[in-house]
């Protein structure tokens, strides 16, 4: 429907019912949309007000248990954005000025003929439409509020735990829902992974299927099947809530939304979002929470995306890994050492550990800034960093009276990109040399850490 086809539902507080007869006889002869509630004293037009939905509020001024400018401050009290129009002969400015001051909306005189009603019947539409675009604004402004809170949540979530309560979070924190969860199939049912607000244990007294059995027929087990965001404006009323409406009751849930989420090859789930007031998701709601489903749908494939990929280059990092100690082992007289981006190394191994005073053990997992001697961090750590650059180098170092050539490499992944490096270290064997006779002898210091393996 458009704006101005939208029905249009008036409660007329008058204490003569000739009058409310007559308007309630002009206003539906002139207007399919408009339909009218009356009421003679301002204390059934409150209690009207408590339990109906209504669009505007037409009251007369002089009344016998309150007046209208009194009938108004109740209204108000409780329906601060209700249009309220004064319907009364009496017209003084003085009453005139009190009913602006009170807050009312409209001042319509009464009049002979029935002109007087084409007049209010106007001024009710005005009313209506002008406090309809009002809350459609509001509406507007508070989801592009909600989702901006969203994003900025998921800017930081990178797993897929952490998007599902990022986004139930954000959604609960917000003044207009009161919970939200998001899950997927296990079995026949639909499971929530992640939840938040303030009625968690809701989840446990529900249950929630995917097939056409009573419990798939409500708007979760619709979104899981169709693909399409369900919507239930008013729970007491819908038939297909029936399976979970008495625990609804109880938790003050007037309305839900659930939006399917799809990701991955075959993931499919739903977010359900609830509020404790019906008519919670007008048009504005459910074309930004379709959006909102697919921003989730994204934030998710790029999660799995990263879990897959770092699935794959862990395997791939324990494959490189064994590869580099059993060429350690083999190594006569020497060690291997890979180091990450860092500068720690990740893996040290290699013969020459028998003859010299530190384990392989006590190095792995250090920084190479901690396990060398200053000396031989300012000789030889450049070329590590080099490495780490794509350069190959190659250099000499003394350890413990002992002489090392080092080659020092950079290790690339299938891409190209490089992820650490490689230095391969051998003790040199050379004629006529001695223990303790070179001049970089580096104690405690040496093959890629204190060891001389690097």
């Amino acid at each position: 429907m458009s704006a101005r086809t939208d029905p249009i539902r008036v409660l007329h507080v008058d204490d003569d019912p000739r009058v409310l007869d007559l308007a309630s006889t002009f206003f539906e002869r002139e207007s399919a949309r408009t339909e009218i509630v009356t009421a003679t004293t301002p204390s059934e037009g409150v209690d009207l007000l408590a339990g109906d939905d209504v669009d505007c509020v037409v009251s007369d001024y002089d009344m016998p248990d309150r007046n209208g400018i009194e009938f108004l401050e109740a209204v108000r009290a409780d329906r601060p954005e209700l249009p309220f129009i004064l319907f009364t002969g009496k017209g003084s400015e003085e009453i005139a000025s009190e009913a602006i001051s009170a807050g009312v909306t409209d001042y319509v005189r009464k009049g002979p003929g029935t002109d007087q009603y084409t007049i209010l019947a106007n001024r009710i539409e005005n009313a209506v439409e002008a406090a309809r675009a009002r809350e459609r604004a509001a509406r507007q402004e508070h989801i592009n509020t909600l989702i901006r809170e969203v994003n900025r949540r998921l800017v930081s979530a990178e797993t897929a735990e952490e998007i599902e309560r990022a986004v139930c979070e954000s959604l609960a924190d917000s003044e207009h829902y009161r919970f939200a969860w998001i899950g997927g199939a296990d079995g026949d049912e639909i499971v929530a992974s992640a939840s938040a607000g303030d009625a968690a244990a809701y989840l446990d007294e529900v249950t929630i299927r995917r097939g056409e059995s009573p419990e798939g027929r409500g708007p979760g087990g619709r979104a899981h099947r169709t693909g399409e965001l369900q919507v239930v404006q008013r729970i007491p009323d819908d038939p297909s809530f029936e399976p979970w409406r008495e625990v609804a009751d109880r938790y003050g849930f007037e309305s839900v939304a659930v939006v399917p989420v799809t990701y991955g090859d075959d993931h499919r789930g739903v977010l359900a979002i609830y509020a404790d007031h019906p008519h919670a998701f007008e048009a504005v709601e459910r074309a930004v929470l379709s959006e909102l489903g697919e921003t989730i749908e994204s934030a998710l494939d790029a999660a799995d995306t990263r879990r897959r990929l770092e699935t794959h280059e862990a395997a791939e990092r324990r494959q490189r890994e064994h590869y580099y100690r059993t060429l350690a082992e083999a190594l006569p007289n020497g060690a291997v050492a890979l180091f990450d981006t860092d500068l720690r190394y990740t893996v040290v191994g290699g013969t020459v550990f028998e003859k010299l005073d530190i384990s392989q053990a006590e190095m792995e997992g250090e920084a190479l800034a901690d396990v060398h001697s200053d000396r031989f961090r300012r000789r030889y750590l450049d070329h590590y960093r080099a490495a780490l650059a794509g350069e190959t180098r190659r250099f000499e170092f003394e350890y413990d009276g002992r002489r090392f050539e080092a080659h020092v490499a950079p290790v690339r992944d299938e891409c190209g990109r490089v992820v650490g490096g490689l230095s391969m270290t051998q003790e040199r064997r050379e004629r006529g040399s001695s223990p303790g006779s070179g001049a970089d002898r580096e104690p405690k210091s040496g093959t890629g850490a204190r060891t001389g393996t690097d």
